[in-house]
């Protein structure tokens, strides 16, 4: 293994770096739920643990902050995961839901992004946790799309593969690829929006 000149970022880092940047500008071109007034994009923040009694830092996260609050009233968490040669696993998915868990899960949203997709097994945990998925490739894209209305799940093709380990993937409309739309729901969904009165 060769050791990365000094003061270069290692490739996870750039990936990373890479990440917050497609989330900063998604944020401040105001296609997301959270308001770019009161949304701060960090790197490597971390929250407390009431189970640990300790900080778990995480990789990304979008923090929304209402005036003169002295904690976020949202925090959007990214997890980022570049590897070259596979998909992310289940087992990976769990580890960061129960990450998740620990730190107010009632104001906590958690999403995964990475370059070459998931594991069927890990996209069946991530439906059942709420947990959204992306790749990063020259665009973001969503691997799993919630709905508020059906309170199930649209899946999304790879871009490459088009298709998740043998399961059956149906086009979502391209107009309903934002995260805004997945925010609202999950804060839906979570009880901090009031339900959808169709």
């Amino acid at each position: 293994m060769v050791d990365p000149e000094p003061g270069s970022a290692l490739p996870w880092q750039d990936f990373e770096g890479e990440v917050a940047a497609r989330i900063e500008r998604e944020v401040n071109s105001s296609r997301t739920a959270i308001n770019p007034r009161i949304a701060r994009v960090c790197r490597r923040p971390a929250y407390l643990s009431r189970d640990r009694g300790a900080n778990i830092v995480f990789d990304v996260a979008v923090e929304a902050w209402e005036d003169e609050a002295t904690e976020p009233s949202l925090i959007w968490v990214i997890e980022c995961k570049d590897y070259p040669s596979r998909r992310v696993d289940v087992g990976e998915v769990e580890e960061f839901a129960q990450k998740l868990d620990q730190i107010s899960p009632m104001r906590v949203k958690g999403t995964m992004v990475t370059r070459l997709g998931f594991q069927g097994a890990a996209l069946n945990f991530a439906t059942a946790r709420g947990i959204s998925l992306f790749t990063l490739g020259k665009e973001l894209v969503r691997i799993l799309h919630f709905d508020a209305h059906s309170g199930g799940h649209d899946e999304i093709s790879y871009p490459c593969t088009g298709g998740v380990g043998g399961l059956a993937v149906k086009p979502l409309d391209p107009r309903l690829w934002n995260l805004d739309q997945l925010i609202q729901v999950e804060l839906r969904r979570c009880g901090i929006l009031p339900p959808l009165n169709c």
